[in-house]
């Protein structure tokens, strides 16, 4: 990217991270590179239920997170902290902000659109994904992340919505 961002590896990204590579990529950046008031929209599919796993992304020191799913319901703890009070959706449905509705709402084995509209993510100064460590390893696809102004359209969220739900074989409502 034209953005000062680097990737820990020299190849572009979605060739390797294809959906099942439990891998790891770093963007790292300074700090004000992402803004307060983002959205993230993730194609992701858990294939099992054995550990809690992050499906969104983190910071590296883990002090900042998104997208934690419990390993059961119910479970009252937050999926998120060190992004300010975001707003998530599970395939354009509003979900409560527990690891056990974001469990609840995410079938193991099916693909599901995960947003988090809101996000305050100008403190950041690098984003991961894969492997945040134990207890938290990702188990499962992960297809396109993207990340965007909140400011944003309307119309071009929902159509970046339903190309994620067509090309990953999602029903939206």
């Amino acid at each position: 990217p034209g953005d000062g961002s680097t990737y820990a590896t020299d190849f572009p990204i979605y060739q390797k991270y294809d959906g099942t590579d439990d891998g790891m990529a770093t963007a790292a950046f300074t700090a004000g590179t992402l803004i307060n008031d983002m959205d993230c929209m993730i194609a992701v599919r858990r294939d099992n239920n054995n550990l809690p796993q992050i499906l969104g992304l983190y910071q590296a020191d883990q002090t900042k997170y998104f997208g934690v799913v419990s390993d059961a319901s119910p479970n009252a703890a937050s999926t998120f902290g060190g992004c300010g009070t975001p707003t998530i959706f599970v395939n354009g449905v509003e979900t409560a902000n527990t690891r056990g509705d974001l469990f609840d709402a995410m079938p193991y084995g099916e693909w599901c659109i995960l947003e988090y509209r809101g996000l305050d993510l100008s403190a950041w100064v690098n984003a991961n994904f894969g492997n945040y460590g134990s207890p938290y390893n990702f188990n499962g696809g992960r297809g396109d992340i993207m990340l965007y102004p909140s400011t944003d359209s309307t119309e071009d969220k929902d159509a970046a919505r339903q190309y994620l739900a067509d090309y990953y074989g999602v029903t939206l409502p």
